[in-house]
C-alpha cells in the first residue's frame, strides 16, 4: 500500500469509526496494517484530498511552473496562461514571451489545462498539507511568500547574534543595527541573552565595510540553511509546500540543506528556533 492510500484510509477511519480500529483493518495484509496504524494523521475532512486544480496551482511559485511550461506542446502554452490567476500568468507571459489566449475558456477546460499542468509538477506521492502528520513545524506550510522570507531573515539573526559576541569595534557593530529593522533588533536582543546552542560558522564580518544589502544577502542565506536543516526531519510533503511557495532559488537551497546529514539534535534545536521566530512574529496560518 502506498503512502498516500494509507494517510487517506486513516482519514476515513478517523472520518467514521471511533475507538479501536485494527478489527476493521483486519482483511488487510499485516504490512499494510501496520503502515495505516502509523499514520499520525488527524484530519477527518476527505474532502481536502478534492481541492480544485486552480487552488493548487495557486500555491506554487511562478518559477517552479516556467520549466514545466516551457515543455508543453506548441500552442497549449496560451491556453494554459489564460487559465491560470493574473499574477502568474503575467509573469510567466513575460518569461515565456506568449500572450495568453484572449478567448473565453469554461470552467471545465480550464480545470483541464490547470490539472494537466500540476500534474507535471514534481509532486509524486504528494500529501495535501491537512494530511501532514502534525508536528511543531507542520503551520509553516500555511504560511505566504511574504511570511516565509520574514520568518528566514529573521532566523539569520542567529547568527548575527552570534558574530556580534566576537566582534568589538563599534562602528561595525553600530553598522549592523543601521541595517535591520526596530523589529529585527528586538529580536536580535532577544537572541542575545541566550546562549547559542549550536556551533556554526562564523559570517566573517570583523572587516565589513558596512553594506546592508551584503548583511542582508547572508542573513537570508543562513536563516535558509537554519530552516532547511530544521525540517530535515519532516514529512517530504512538508518541504514541498514550503519550497513551492518559495521561488526556485531559495527553494533549492532549502532542499539542499534539508538532504544533507542532520543529527537529530540539531534539528531538533533549529526547529525549536523556527517555532520561536514563528512566536515572536505572531505569524498566522492563511487557511
Amino acid at each position: 500500500m502506498k503512502t498516500k492510500s494509507a494517510v487517506m484510509l486513516r482519514i476515513l477511519l478517523n472520518k467514521f469509526h471511533e475507538g479501536p480500529t485494527e478489527a476493521l483493518l483486519s482483511c488487510l495484509p499485516q504490512e499494510d496494517i501496520q503502515k495505516v496504524l502509523d499514520q499520525t494523521v488527524e484530519s477527518r475532512d476527505v474532502s481536502k484530498a478534492f481541492v480544485e486544480p486552480l487552488e493548487r496551482i495557486r500555491q506554487i511559485h511562478y518559477s517552479w511552473l516556467l520549466p514545466v511550461m516551457q515543455h508543453l506542446p506548441k500552442g497549449l502554452d496560451s491556453f494554459v496562461l489564460a487559465s491560470l490567476p493574473k499574477e502568474q500568468a503575467i509573469k510567466l507571459s513575460r518569461q515565456l514571451k506568449v500572450t495568453p489566449f484572449e478567448g473565453k475558456l469554461s470552467s471545465t477546460m480550464k480545470n483541464f489545462l490547470l490539472q494537466t499542468l500540476y500534474s507535471k509538477t514534481d509532486k509524486a506521492e504528494l500529501l495535501p498539507i491537512d494530511f501532514l502528520p502534525q508536528t511543531r513545524l507542520t503551520d509553516i506550510s500555511y504560511l505566504n511568500k511574504e511570511q516565509l522570507i520574514k520568518l528566514i531573515d529573521f532566523l539569520g539573526l542567529y547568527d548575527l547574534a552570534e558574530e556580534i559576541r566576537h566582534i568589538v569595534d563599534k562602528k561595525i557593530l553600530d553598522g549592523f543595527y543601521h541595517c535591520i529593522t526596530k523589529k529585527q533588533e528586538q529580536f536580535l536582543n532577544v537572541c542575545l541573552q541566550k546562549k547559542e546552542k549550536l556551533a556554526t560558522p562564523r559570517l566573517g564580518l570583523q572587516t565589513w565595510k558596512g553594506d546592508c544589502d551584503q548583511l542582508k544577502k547572508m542573513l537570508h542565506f543562513r536563516g535558509m540553511g537554519r530552516l532547511g536543516h530544521a525540517l530535515c526531519r519532516e514529512h517530504p510533503a512538508l518541504l514541498w509546500h514550503i519550497t513551492h511557495t518559495l521561488d526556485t532559488g531559495c527553494g533549492r537551497i532549502i532542499y539542499k540543506c534539508y538532504n544533507e546529514e542532520t543529527s537529530r539534535e540539531v534539528a531538533s534545536v533549529l526547529a525549536q528556533e523556527v517555532v520561536n521566530v514563528i512566536k515572536f512574529l505572531k505569524l498566522k496560518r492563511l487557511s
